[in-house]
């Protein structure tokens, strides 16, 4: 972001994680010179803005978020009825949910057009003020495929290495390949929407040009064709048969396992449907085919926190992605999937990283998701310890962006600005 003044101030926290998965260190000083970490060192007794019950981490990084869409269990062919401009203003106030909630960096994984691409820049030029907005632009799909509404259809390889291009054209950080059918009308959620050819096509193409692959699949097979095509990042990796029924396969796990591919369970995203039902219960009788589909969410989330578990067990590396705007999934609740992750067998810690420097790393952005010397200052400051209690990500305290102290509550603001003299945007 552009920035008209440089400016160096320090903060000291009870508590430290860097984003690399290690154990918190105690009592320490952190120093902002600009829009970077100057020096992050254990604290000597210094007479600087001191919280000391409070713990500092790297800005959340949420790779898997759909800014046009409003989490209001809406279609996703809903967006075809609002205009691109609607769509923008509508994209910039989910961006500024994640940003108040510590989630400084996001990544769109499906969005309508350049509408988010458009947002993106508007934020890195300093136009507008809110997270860091990288985005695939529209999803590469069938034609008819899942995500088709977005106007990314592309088929055959050389269609599939054209759409890469054109992504790449438009200022993607990512390239998202719809590897199986989803929610969209008319697509199957347990086939394959492309061919494995067609998938090695576009990775070849994405890593190429520098970019990274994250492939939507809902299926054990779209799942085993996008490891052997080499994505980088698997979104959802459920492990689903042709005919729906789940069976953890150990052999396409192990095959994750060894090429390191990334995994990004979307837990979230069932929790927040059984929590809406829940809620809808208290006020009314569920229909008939509410609480069938209930009853589904509630089987489906045993089986997704078992697949996760497993998949952990094998030493498969898992990614922060929430799923933001889809369904019921409301645009800031990044935390929730953290939760979700320690439900299903990950420590506090490991999921900390898995939305710190695990999603930087599928990035391959090494300023981003550290509590180092030369990183971006992007930090998250939290009232407790979420590396033994993950709910604290919750209990924001304050929230730092490019060097400046963007969210914190009055008590953190009267400790860290008590002069009003540090920039805000």
């Amino acid at each position: 972001m552009v920035m008209s003044e440089q400016q160096r101030w320090q903060l000291r926290v009870g508590r430290a994680y860097d984003g690399s998965g290690a154990p918190a260190t105690r009592d320490v000083l952190v120093t902002i010179d600009g829009e970077r970490i100057a020096e992050v060192r254990p604290a000597t007794g210094e007479d600087v803005p001191h919280l000391p019950q409070a713990t500092v981490l790297p800005g959340l990084l949420d790779l898997h978020v759909h800014l046009n869409m409003r989490g209001d269990g809406q279609p996703l062919e809903s967006i075809n009825s609002v205009s691109d401009g609607v769509l923008g203003l509508r994209s910039y106030a989910a961006a500024s949910a994640y940003l108040r909630h510590g989630v400084t960096t996001v990544l769109d994984l499906g969005s309508r057009d350049t509408t988010v691409l458009d947002l993106g820049e508007a934020l890195e030029e300093g136009t507008l003020v809110g997270p860091t907005v990288l985005a695939s632009g529209p999803p590469v799909t069938r034609t008819g495929g899942h995500m088709w509404v977005m106007n990314g259809e592309a088929d055959g390889a050389d269609g599939v290495r054209r759409a890469v291009r054109e992504r790449a054209k438009a200022g993607a950080a990512a390239i998202k390949l719809v590897a199986t059918g989803g929610a969209t009308r008319n697509s199957s959620w347990f086939q394959p929407a492309y061919t494995e050819e067609e998938m090695r096509a576009a990775v070849v193409e994405a890593h190429a040009i520098g970019l990274p692959v994250a492939a939507h699949c809902t299926n054990s097979e779209g799942t085993a064709m996008a490891v052997r095509a080499g994505v980088d990042l698997l979104v959802h990796a459920f492990l689903y048969d042709a005919d729906g029924t789940y069976r953890f396969r150990p052999e396409l796990a192990e095959a994750i396992a060894e090429r390191g591919t990334w995994v990004n369970p979307t837990l979230y995203t069932v929790e927040s449907r059984i929590q809406r039902a829940r809620e809808l219960s208290e006020l009314r009788q569920l229909t008939a085919s509410e609480r069938a589909q209930l009853d589904a969410d509630l089987r489906g989330l045993d089986e997704r926190r078992d697949m996760t578990a497993r998949l952990h067990a094998m030493g498969v590396p898992f990614v922060m992605g929430s799923d933001g705007g889809f369904t019921e999934v409301r645009h800031g609740t990044t935390a929730r999937e953290a939760a979700a992750l320690t439900a299903a067998g990950l420590s506090p810690v490991a999921a900390l990283a898995a939305a710190t420097g695990a999603a930087a790393g599928v990035l391959g952005r090494d300023d981003l998701g550290t509590l180092r010397a030369g990183a971006r200052a992007d930090l998250l400051l939290v009232g407790g310890d979420p590396g033994t209690d993950i709910d604290q990500l919750t209990n924001v305290v304050a929230v730092v962006k490019s060097g400046r102290l963007v969210h914190a509550t009055d008590d953190a603001r009267q400790v860290l600005d008590p002069h009003g003299v540090l920039r805000r945007w």
